[in-house]
């Protein structure tokens, strides 16, 4: 079905043309074809075209059915009432769609005069993505109105859905020439195929890459734009460039490329070759050799990408003392972006001679010491009586002593080290001997400040008793209970504090929650500007908690009843467009608009036949009606042929079924033959479920009627068997004889 594009679909596509998509069946005009000046009926469960009644009835409406369709703009054609003999719902499929895109869905729409107001409800994918009511006063015979309605789509195919509701049985909603229309819809932006590096980092402005010649494709416009900006953003050393290129296409949709270049020195100087380290001996001029070491850069050569001139920084990291030892210097080199690279080398003074031991370390032995850790201490730093000498410098002593004063026998080696790190070692033994008892006692308490390990000491001597005395804390009672309330002031967790049998604490904590209140909203319509507003009600519901009910009646003006009439009269006077204004059951407008047009000479035509050729031709009366003007009836007799009718019926019993003929003769003597067709009525049969606790009573049942038509009516029940309750509580006792679990059995 191709329509003129209606004016209320969209024309303003930035991508495209306006295209109607395929609807089958959105005018109805297929099969099956009603029967002349009739109609058929469909029930729910049962097809037409492409549409599913899903519940209730819709009738399928012929043209001149009756008469319903001619004011319809787009001429005469067939129809649907949603109001077959119930209440109908329709549905079909749409396919097709592209998600993102918007669709428009237009159609025609009357009521059926036998209602004073019909109304639908239209659905797409189960109200998801549109979901609206409206209602009809015109009648189809005078007007039909065009209505537009507009989704998103949110996937390729969704559910088309229309709900009739009328309050006079097989009389509501007609509808008509359903289309769906859509302007395409670009959400695309431009591609970029050939972006260039987010972030770039050169050294010096003579490294920056020129702008790139951007590749751009969109799948709508063919000549995308590009406006290009660059932004200097200076910093401490050179400078931050930042180029933006925005392309956009006819539908506003844009893509952003960015470019970051910094301009910035990052690499630092290097070490061609670094320095070297030297060692010389303690007997020779140690300062006159460092300082030409040093002034020389340790022979080091160095090279840097952008700086000529590279700064030099020396840190000695240990002073130089004229004796033996290393001596590390740092040489580091520095441009002017701060960019720094370092070398260490070692400054060494040779003295390969060890010290010389004087005197070795000597043993110590003490028995039961009443203060055994200051003596090792003293014999230690002592140095176990040790001593050594060393011609180029001081030594430095060390020994290889645990920290552990509580071994009985402990051995210690003593080391004397030169600056060179030449060692000379002696080994002593420092030994004491302590004796330590330990006692462990057990006791229980209900206060956790007593609970825990306490230990305390008796001394003889040198000789220590331990005293361990271990308190475990009881376990206190923990019962949680719950309840609900509708007062927020008793809403919350209360704690109550009790002792148990063993003097604890027992502790019973109850969590009030809050019941919601129910709130319920209606809303509905008025034309009486003095009867708009919310009202409220308030009840209460099963809990005793508020229940609010709010009513909201909105003011809608527009209203109004149209009545369209036409009548003819050979009188040019009364001839016209006359209107009435009146005042409808509901307090609103209701305008009847007649108009008049001037007839013309009557002129009827009159088909008679006859059995009698005598009787048949054409004959012709010229009259005068009451407004003077001409009515001439002009009746044409055809010979008549033998009457035959064609009968159908339906039999419960086979022996009455198939075609009988029956001949008779009119009143002209003309044959008349009767063909009846009595076809097999089938038994109807009905499905039922149910549930009962009793096993005895659960399995299938057949019961065997009659209908009205005298066929059998078969009703299957299948009964199921209910499962019992069982409900779990949890309680909390102090009394053991009360706890356990007890079962009780209910109806």
């Amino acid at each position: 079905m191709i329509l003129a594009q209606p004016a209320c679909v969209s024309t303003d596509c930035c991508c495209g043309n306006v295209t109607q998509l395929p609807l089958p069946g959105g005018n109805f005009e297929g099969a099956p074809f009603p029967p002349a000046n009739n109609f058929i009926t469909f029930y729910a469960g049962e097809t037409f075209h492409n549409w599913t009644v899903q519940s209730g009835s819709i009738d399928l409406l012929g043209p001149n059915t009756p008469n319903f369709a001619f004011g319809n703009p787009n001429g005469p054609s067939q129809h649907i009432d949603l109001n077959g003999f119930t209440n109908g719902t329709i549905t079909t499929t749409i396919t097709g769609m592209v998600v993102g895109y918007n669709y428009t869905i237009v159609l025609w729409y009357a009521k059926n005069p036998g209602t004073p107001i019909a109304n639908c409800n239209i659905r797409v994918a189960g109200g998801a993505w549109l979901n609206q009511t409206w209602s009809s006063t015109n009648n189809g015979g005078d007007i039909w109105l065009e209505r537009c309605f507009t989704f998103t789509a949110q996937a390729t195919t969704a559910e088309l859905r229309f709900i009739g509701s009328s309050n006079v049985a097989a009389c509501g909603m007609l509808l008509d020439d359903i289309s769906i229309w859509v302007c395409p819809q670009d959400n695309q932006a431009p591609q970029v195929s050939n972006p260039p590096p987010l972030n770039v980092l050169v050294d010096c402005p003579a490294f920056i890459p020129a702008p790139a010649n951007l590749i751009v494709t969109d799948n709508c416009s063919n000549n995308p734009t590009i406006q290009f900006t660059e932004t200097v953003t200076p910093q401490a050393c050179y400078f931050n460039l930042q180029r933006t290129w925005e392309v956009s296409d006819d539908c506003d949709n844009v893509t952003t490329i960015q470019q970051n270049i910094q301009v910035q020195d990052t690499q630092a100087p290097v070490f061609l070759s670094p320095p070297v380290n030297i060692t010389v001996a303690c007997t020779d001029n140690v300062l006159s050799q460092f300082n030409t070491w040093v002034a020389n850069y340790g022979g080091a050569i160095v090279f840097d990408n952008c700086d000529q001139d590279i700064e030099w920084e020396i840190n000695e990291l240990t002073p130089l003392t004229g004796a033996c030892g290393i001596f590390p210097v740092s040489f580091t080199i520095r441009d002017d972006c701060f960019n720094s690279n370092v070398r260490t080398a070692l400054f060494v003074v040779n003295d390969p001679t060890p010290p010389v031991l004087l005197q070795a370390a000597m043993d110590q032995t003490l028995l039961c010491p009443e203060n055994g850790a200051d003596s090792l201490f003293a014999w230690l730093t002592a140095l176990g009586g040790a001593q050594a000498f060393d011609p180029c410098g001081p030594v430095t002593w060390s020994n290889d002593f645990s920290g552990d004063f509580s071994q009985p026998v402990i051995e210690v080696t003593f080391t004397a080290t030169d600056r060179c790190l030449n060692s000379v070692s002696t080994t002593a033994t420092f030994t004491q001997i302590i004796t330590r008892d330990t006692l462990a006692f057990f006791a229980t308490t209900c206060d956790p400040a007593q609970a825990g390990v306490s230990q305390y000491s008796t001394f003889q001597g040198a000789c220590e008793t331990v005293y361990i005395t271990t308190t475990n804390l009881l376990p206190s009672n923990l019962i949680s209970l719950e309840s609900f309330s509708c007062n927020p002031a008793e809403v919350g967790v209360f704690t109550a504090n009790l002792t148990n049998q063993y003097g604890c604490d027992s502790t019973v904590i109850t969590t009030v929650s809050l019941l919601p209140k129910d709130d319920v909203f209606i809303t509905a319509t008025t034309c009486n500007p003095n009867a708009s507003g919310i009202f409220t009600q308030l009840y209460v519901n099963q809990y005793g908690c508020d229940s609010i009910v709010y009513t909201t009646v909105l003011y809608e003006p527009g209203i109004v009843d149209t009545v369209r009439l036409t009548a003819g009269s050979c009188n040019p006077a009364q001839t016209g467009i006359s209107t009435q204004n009146l005042t409808n059951q509901f307090g609103c407008d209701s305008i009847v608009i007649t108009t008049t047009a001037l007839l013309q000479a009557d002129t009827t035509l009159r088909t008679a036949g006859s059995c009698d050729p005598a009787q048949t031709g054409i004959s012709v009366l010229t009259l005068t009606n009451q407004f003077g003007c001409d009515s001439v009836v002009i009746t044409t007799t055809a010979l008549l042929q033998a009457d035959t009718t064609l009968r159908t019926a339906g039999s419960c019993d086979p022996a009455q079924t198939g075609i009988s003929v029956l001949t008779l003769t009119n009143q002209f003597g003309c044959d008349s033959i009767v063909i009846t067709t009595t076809a097999l009525l089938q038994a109807d049969t009905t499905l039922r479920t149910a549930g009962s606790c009793n096993p005895a009573q659960t399995g299938i049942s057949t019961q065997n009627l009659t209908n009205q038509f005298g066929c059998d009516s078969i009703v299957i029940t299948t009964t199921a068997l209910l499962q019992a309750d069982t409900t779990l509580r949890t309680a909390g006792s102090c009394n053991p004889a009360q706890t356990g679990i007890s079962t009780q059995n209910l109806t």
